[in-house]
């Protein structure tokens, strides 16, 4: 399946659930989401950037948000 295809069926999921985004980021909102469960479900971020395509880590950090509420319970005091 092509990039343009899977836009355009993430666009109309969207549109179908009357979510409005801007125009070329609709797949751009699973890739940031994907990014953010698996961290924070343990993945490593190399995993993350395997799973994303990503040559550097650095890019995966852009994409990767950490919760954290949930780091705090883990937090050193």
């Amino acid at each position: 399946m092509t990039n343009s295809a899977v836009g355009a069926i993430v666009r109309h999921a969207f549109t179908h659930a009357g979510i409005v985004v801007s125009p070329g980021v609709a797949s751009h909102i699973f890739r940031h989401t994907v990014a953010s469960e698996m961290v924070n479900h343990g993945a490593s971020f190399k995993d993350v950037a395997d799973v994303l395509g990503h040559q550097s880590i650095q890019t995966t950090g852009i994409y990767a948000k950490l919760e954290l509420e949930a780091l705090t319970a883990v937090a050193l005091p």
